[in-house]
C-alpha cells in the first residue's frame, strides 16, 4: 500500500479516538442539511478541513484557537448551518461546508499515528510536500461523511428522509449544539467525552 493510502486508512481507523472524531464531527451538520447537495458538501468540507489543518501545521495559519476568536467561530458556525438548513441553496450549503471544514481544521488536535506523525513534523519545513499526505489523512477521517452523502444513491428511499424538513431541522440542532461548544471553547473536550477515548 502506498503511503498516501496508509494515511487515509490511518485517518479512518483513528475515528474511534475523540481527538480524530473532533475533526469529522463539524462536517455532519452541513452534510445532513444539504439535501441533494450532500456529496458536494462532504467534498468541500474535506477540502477545507485538509487545507486549514495543513496551513496550521505548516505555520501558515496565524491565529491559535482561543478566546474571542472561538466565540466568533462558534457563532459563525451556528449561523451558516442554520442558513443552509433554512434555505439549502448551492451557495449556502457550500459556504456552510467550507466554513465548517475550515473551523474543524483550525481546531484539530491530532492523535499522531504511525503515518501521520511524519507529515505533521515536516509540514513547517516543507509545506508543499506535506499538503497531500495531510489531505489523505483527512480524507480517511472524512470517509463517513462521504458515505452518508452516498447512501441515498444506494438506497433511493433514504433520499426522501434526507430531503425532509425534519432531517434538516435535526441536523441544524446538532450543528447549533456543536457551534455552542466551539464558541465556549469546549468542543474538543465535548467530543472526546462522548467518544470514550
Amino acid at each position: 500500500m502506498t503511503e498516501l493510502a496508509n494515511l487515509a486508512v490511518e485517518g479512518f481507523s483513528s475515528l474511534r479516538f475523540g481527538c480524530t472524531l473532533a475533526l469529522a464531527m463539524l462536517g455532519l451538520a452541513p452534510v445532513l442539511v444539504s439535501g441533494k447537495r450532500a456529496a458536494a458538501a462532504a467534498g468541500l468540507f474535506w477540502a477545507a478541513a485538509a487545507l486549514s489543518g495543513w496551513a496550521r501545521f505548516a505555520d501558515l495559519w496565524w491565529a491559535p484557537p482561543s478566546g474571542a476568536l472561538l466565540a466568533a467561530a462558534g457563532i459563525g458556525l451556528a449561523v451558516v448551518v442554520l442558513l443552509a438548513a433554512w434555505k439549502p441553496t448551492w451557495s449556502s450549503v457550500s459556504f456552510a461546508a467550507i466554513y465548517s471544514g475550515t473551523t474543524a481544521g483550525w481546531l484539530w488536535v491530532p492523535c499522531v499515528g504511525e503515518h501521520l506523525s511524519e507529515p505533521l513534523n515536516n509540514a513547517a519545513g516543507d509545506p508543499a510536500g506535506n499538503l497531500l499526505p495531510i489531505a489523505s489523512y483527512v480524507l480517511g477521517v472524512s470517509a463517513p461523511l462521504l458515505a452518508i452523502a452516498a447512501l441515498p444513491w444506494l438506497w433511493a428511499k433514504l433520499a426522501d428522509v434526507r430531503d425532509s424538513r425534519g432531517a434538516a431541522m435535526s441536523a441544524s440542532i446538532l450543528g447549533s449544539v456543536l457551534a455552542l461548544t466551539v464558541a465556549t471553547g469546549w468542543y474538543n473536550e465535548f467530543v472526546v467525552h462522548f467518544s470514550g477515548y
